[in-house]
């Protein structure tokens, strides 16, 4: 049953609570999936963070405190754990590879037609 976490019970709430609860459910299992899937490499690691990572520490923003409670009632911390080790990973990807550009390939010289004020410097970069 999708309204249960590890045999947790769902708590006492409306229908609609209940529905955003299976629904955070189902997005947890689907990035439990990918992460056990990416564990024992059967994912391309680099291809699929060049490509989701952002999606990935997204999801975990947004999850990350379901995550927490539900781990706090159950006294189980695997709970969602390979969903966690993929953001690891995500993050891990992000600081080695601020760029998706291949570096030494020329750059082409890309201009707004619309005046745009200059963005800030990009943490890390002068």
């Amino acid at each position: 049953m999708l309204s249960v976490v590890r045999g947790l019970p769902p708590p006492n709430v409306d229908d609609e609570a209940k529905e955003v609860r299976r629904s955070a459910i189902r997005i947890g299992n689907h990035f439990e999936e990918i992460g056990i899937l990416m564990k024992h490499g059967v994912i391309d690691e680099a291809i699929f963070l060049d490509r989701y990572s952002w999606n990935i520490r997204m999801a975990w923003q947004l999850f990350g405190s379901f995550v927490a409670s539900n781990r706090k009632v159950a006294g189980d911390t695997a709970l969602f754990e390979n969903f966690e080790l993929l953001v690891v990973r995500a993050e891990n990807f992000d600081r080695a590879h601020p760029s998706g550009y291949p570096a030494g390939v020329r750059r082409l010289n890309v201009e707004s037609a619309r005046p745009v004020p200059p963005a800030a410097p990009l943490q890390g970069n002068p």
